[in-house]
Formats: C-alpha cells, sequence, structure tokens
C-alpha cells in the first residue's frame, strides 16, 4: 500500500479537481495510443507525471498493473477516482476502445472544469462586491450616522425618527456584534450540518431546481453535462439503458440523480428515452427533440454530443450577460441605500443651516 500525503487524503473519494483527472485521462490516452504496455506506461506516469493530487494514487496503479492487474481495477483500489470514470473505463475495456474512451473523458473533464471556473467566476465578483457593500453601510451606521445625528441635536434639530430607527438598530447590532455573529454562524453550521445528510443534501439540490431566474441556466448545465456523458457511453456501443446508469453520478444533484435512475428503469421497461426526459420536468424543449430525432436516425451519440456543445455555449453567454448585469445593478443598490442613510439626517441638517445663514 503506498502511502498516501496530505493532499491526496483529501481527495480520496471521487472529488479530485476536474483539470487533474482531465491531464490524466489525457496523459493516459496517450499512451494508450502508442501501444506501450499498461505496466510500463503508468511508471512513466509516476516518473514524468506532474500532478499534485494523483501522485501518490498513480504510484500504487502502476504497482497493481506491474502485477498483471487491469487498468480498471488498479484504478478501483487507488481509491480516488469517481464512479463514472471508472464505469466508462470498463466500457473501454470490454468494447476494446480504451484509448478513445480516455480521449473522450479528458474532454469531457476539461469541459466540466472550464464551466466551473465560468461559474466560479460569475459569483465571485458579485459576492467580493457585496461584501464591501455591507462593510460601507455599518460603517455608515456605526459611525458616520451617530455623528451627524450630534451635530444636528447640538444645532437644535429635531433627529428624524427614520434616523433614530437606524442608529439604535446599529447601536444593537455594535453591543451584541458577537452574540450576532454566533447566531449566524449557528445557523450556518446546522445548515451545513442537515445539508451532510442524505434527506437535507436532496432537499438541497431539490430547491436549486426551483431558484427563480436560475432553473433555466441550470437546466442547461444539466442537459450539457448528461447529454456528454451519455455521448460518450453510447458512442462505446452500449445502450441507452446502460448509459442513463453511467452518467447518474456526473449531475452533482442527488436529486437529479435519483431521477435518471428511475429514468434508466423506464427505459429498460421499453419506454422511448425521450418520453422518459419529458418526465423528468428539467430538461429544455430543444434537448427532448434532439433525443427524439437521435432515436429515430439511429445518430443518438451525435445528437446528444451537438446538444450538449449548444448548451455549453448557450451557459458561456448566459453567464457572462448574468455577471455584466449584476455588476451595475449592485452599484444602484449600494448607491441608493447610502443615499437614503445620509439623506435621513442631511435634509434636517441642510435645513437648519439655512435658517441659521
Amino acid at each position: 500500500m503506498a502511502v498516501w500525503n496530505k493532499s491526496a487524503r483529501n481527495y480520496r473519494k471521487g472529488k479530485l479537481p476536474m483539470a487533474e483527472l482531465a491531464l490524466f485521462c489525457r496523459e493516459t490516452g496517450v499512451i494508450l495510443k502508442s501501444r506501450i504496455p499498461l505496466a510500463e506506461g503508468m511508471q512513466l506516469l509516476v516518473t514524468e507525471g506532474t500532478y499534485r493530487y494523483l501522485k501518490d494514487p498513480v504510484k500504487l496503479m502502476a504497482s497493481y498493473t506491474d502485477q498483471g492487474r487491469s487498468f480498471s481495477e488498479a484504478m478501483e483500489n487507488s481509491g480516488v477516482f469517481p464512479d463514472y470514470l471508472l464505469q466508462m473505463v470498463k466500457t473501454g475495456e470490454i468494447t476494446g476502445n480504451l484509448d478513445s474512451v480516455m480521449e473522450y473523458l479528458s474532454n469531457f473533464y476539461e469541459k466540466r472544469d472550464l464551466l466551473q471556473r465560468k461559474i466560479r467566476s460569475a459569483v465571485t465578483y458579485p459576492l467580493i462586491l457585496s461584501v464591501l457593500m455591507a462593510g460601507v453601510i455599518l460603517l455608515l451606521i456605526f459611525r458616520v450616522l451617530p455623528m451627524f445625528n450630534e451635530i444636528l441635536e447640538s444645532l437644535g434639530g429635531e433627529v428624524p425618527q427614520s434616523a433614530r430607527i437606524i442608529t439604535r438598530g446599529g447601536m444593537f447590532l455594535k453591543q451584541h456584534l458577537l452574540l450576532v455573529l454566533g447566531g449566524l454562524l449557528g445557523i450556518v453550521l446546522l445548515a451545513g450540518v442537515y445539508a451532510a445528510t442524505p434527506a437535507g443534501k436532496r432537499t438541497m439540490d431539490r430547491a436549486k431546481l426551483k431558484l427563480p431566474g436560475l432553473r433555466r441556466i441550470y437546466a442547461r448545465i444539466l442537459s450539457a453535462r448528461i447529454g456528454l456523458g451519455m455521448s460518450i457511453v453510447l458512442g462505446s456501443g452500449l445502450g441507452p439503458e446502460k448509459a442513463m446508469a453511467m452518467v447518474e453520478g456526473i449531475t452533482g444533484n442527488s436529486y437529479v440523480d435519483a431521477l435518471v435512475r428511475k429514468g434508466g428503469d423506464r427505459v429498460g421497461s421499453g419506454e422511448k428515452l425521450e418520453n422518459v426526459f419529458a418526465g423528468m420536468n428539467l430538461f429544455p424543449g430543444l434537448f427532448i427533440r434532439m433525443v427524439a430525432l437521435g432515436n429515430r436516425t439511429g445518430e443518438l451519440d451525435q445528437m446528444l454530443r451537438k446538444i450538449a456543445d449548444i448548451y455549453e455555449t448557450e451557459v458561456d453567454g448566459m453567464l457572462q450577460k448574468i455577471t455584466s448585469a449584476i455588476e451595475p445593478l449592485l452599484v444602484v443598490v449600494l448607491s441608493g441605500v447610502i443615499g437614503i442613510i445620509l439623506l435621513a439626517v442631511m435634509l434636517p441638517l441642510i435645513g437648519i443651516m439655512s435658517s441659521i445663514g
């Protein structure tokens, strides 16, 4: 048994970064296409590979393949690879096109990595801007607003009721800041514990599908993932029922995984694939029509790959639009909140200064 380093232990349950998986699949595909013996190829990856998390698992795989075990068995015994990748490797071994399957998988994980980075990029900037906005508002409430109130009272003016309410709320928050932060942290921890349970994860995953404004983009992300995954399985010579079973774990959503599992059973019972997808109430109409067309023409794998490419491009454009729209919206909200807080005190203060003048 290989000695696992700390970084490898953190990724021992199918949580490897997509970029690392893509690199491994790409390099393994090149080795297989070059007709290098598998045991020798694994040793080559050990000495020449530039992995961050897969260094020790590849060493373990090299020892297994050197003993004459199959590639899929070596990967499974390493304990780090996701189920979908393991299933696809087994499929490649059975059908005799493991090199092509590894090339498909490298493209698959590269696309998933690109999509994840785009989503993170779309979320990061608005999150930072929201934190800065909250900091500016708290600074106004804690420091600036009380100072204006004191000036207004010293000039004989009456502090408006709205300003009093804001100031009192700010003082309460300042005096009980640790209590408020502790309460918020407790709520977050409880939500995290609940989300870690099977029932909680399923509830949270189902809620993602109903978020206003995000349902449309999430449906396209699911369509791209399932379309690409199934196209690879179908292109390997397996049928729709097997393809449904193998893409069950690639959606990243336990609720959708359960629907896909049930859908696979329905396909196995003889129901048409397009009717199964339509019954899930998740996928766009174009996805359903392309599946139906692929079934009729016998080119289902090509149609699914094509629809996956279409939705990946569409998701890219939608994320860019969301990112460009959120920035000015947050600026407008920030300006409005700050303006309301300042005008609550500044208008009476201006009135008093004008009367004094």
